[in-house]
């Protein structure tokens, strides 16, 4: 492996410090959160929008006791595929700070404690399109939503 940066030698090799950074997102660019979701509504017999997301569907009282029981434990969401792979392809490189939006109250706890699971720190903004307004300058965002990058 070649750096162009300096290397400081920690446990795992390079300290964190010494490398430039990388924003991940979580919903629907490392976990297959819409897809995920979708199923979940569909299998218990309520519509999804076929040409938007089911994100929108957030605020219907119907929807929500499903949106809250996947929001609030991301552990379970499937990872995208050769999201796994991929990140520790990164991680050679770049330091990993995830950086994801709320849209519901009770998701914030979630993807933090999966980002302790992760050993990643993480960012949260508010809305799906809250991280267009966060100084993420210092590195490189990877995300699904074409609007905040």
């Amino acid at each position: 492996m070649m750096l162009n940066y300096s290397q400081t030698k920690t446990k795992k090799g390079i300290s964190v410090n010494s490398m430039k950074k990388l924003y991940l997102d979580l919903d629907d660019t490392f976990l297959d959160t819409e897809k995920y979701l979708r199923s979940i509504l569909e299998s218990n017999g309520l519509k999804t929008p076929k040409n938007d997301t089911v994100y929108i569907m957030s605020d219907d009282k119907r929807y929500q006791p499903y949106f809250k029981d996947v929001f609030s434990n991301y552990s379970l969401i499937p990872k995208k595929a050769g999201a796994e792979e991929s990140l520790k392809i990164l991680e050679t490189e770049f330091e990993i700070i995830i950086c994801s939006g709320c849209i519901t109250p009770y998701e914030r706890e979630s993807k933090k404690e999966l980002a302790r699971i992760m050993d990643k720190e993480i960012i949260i903004s508010e809305g799906y399109k809250g991280k267009a307004s966060l100084d993420l300058s210092d590195g490189y965002l990877i995300d699904d939503i074409p609007e905040v990058l």
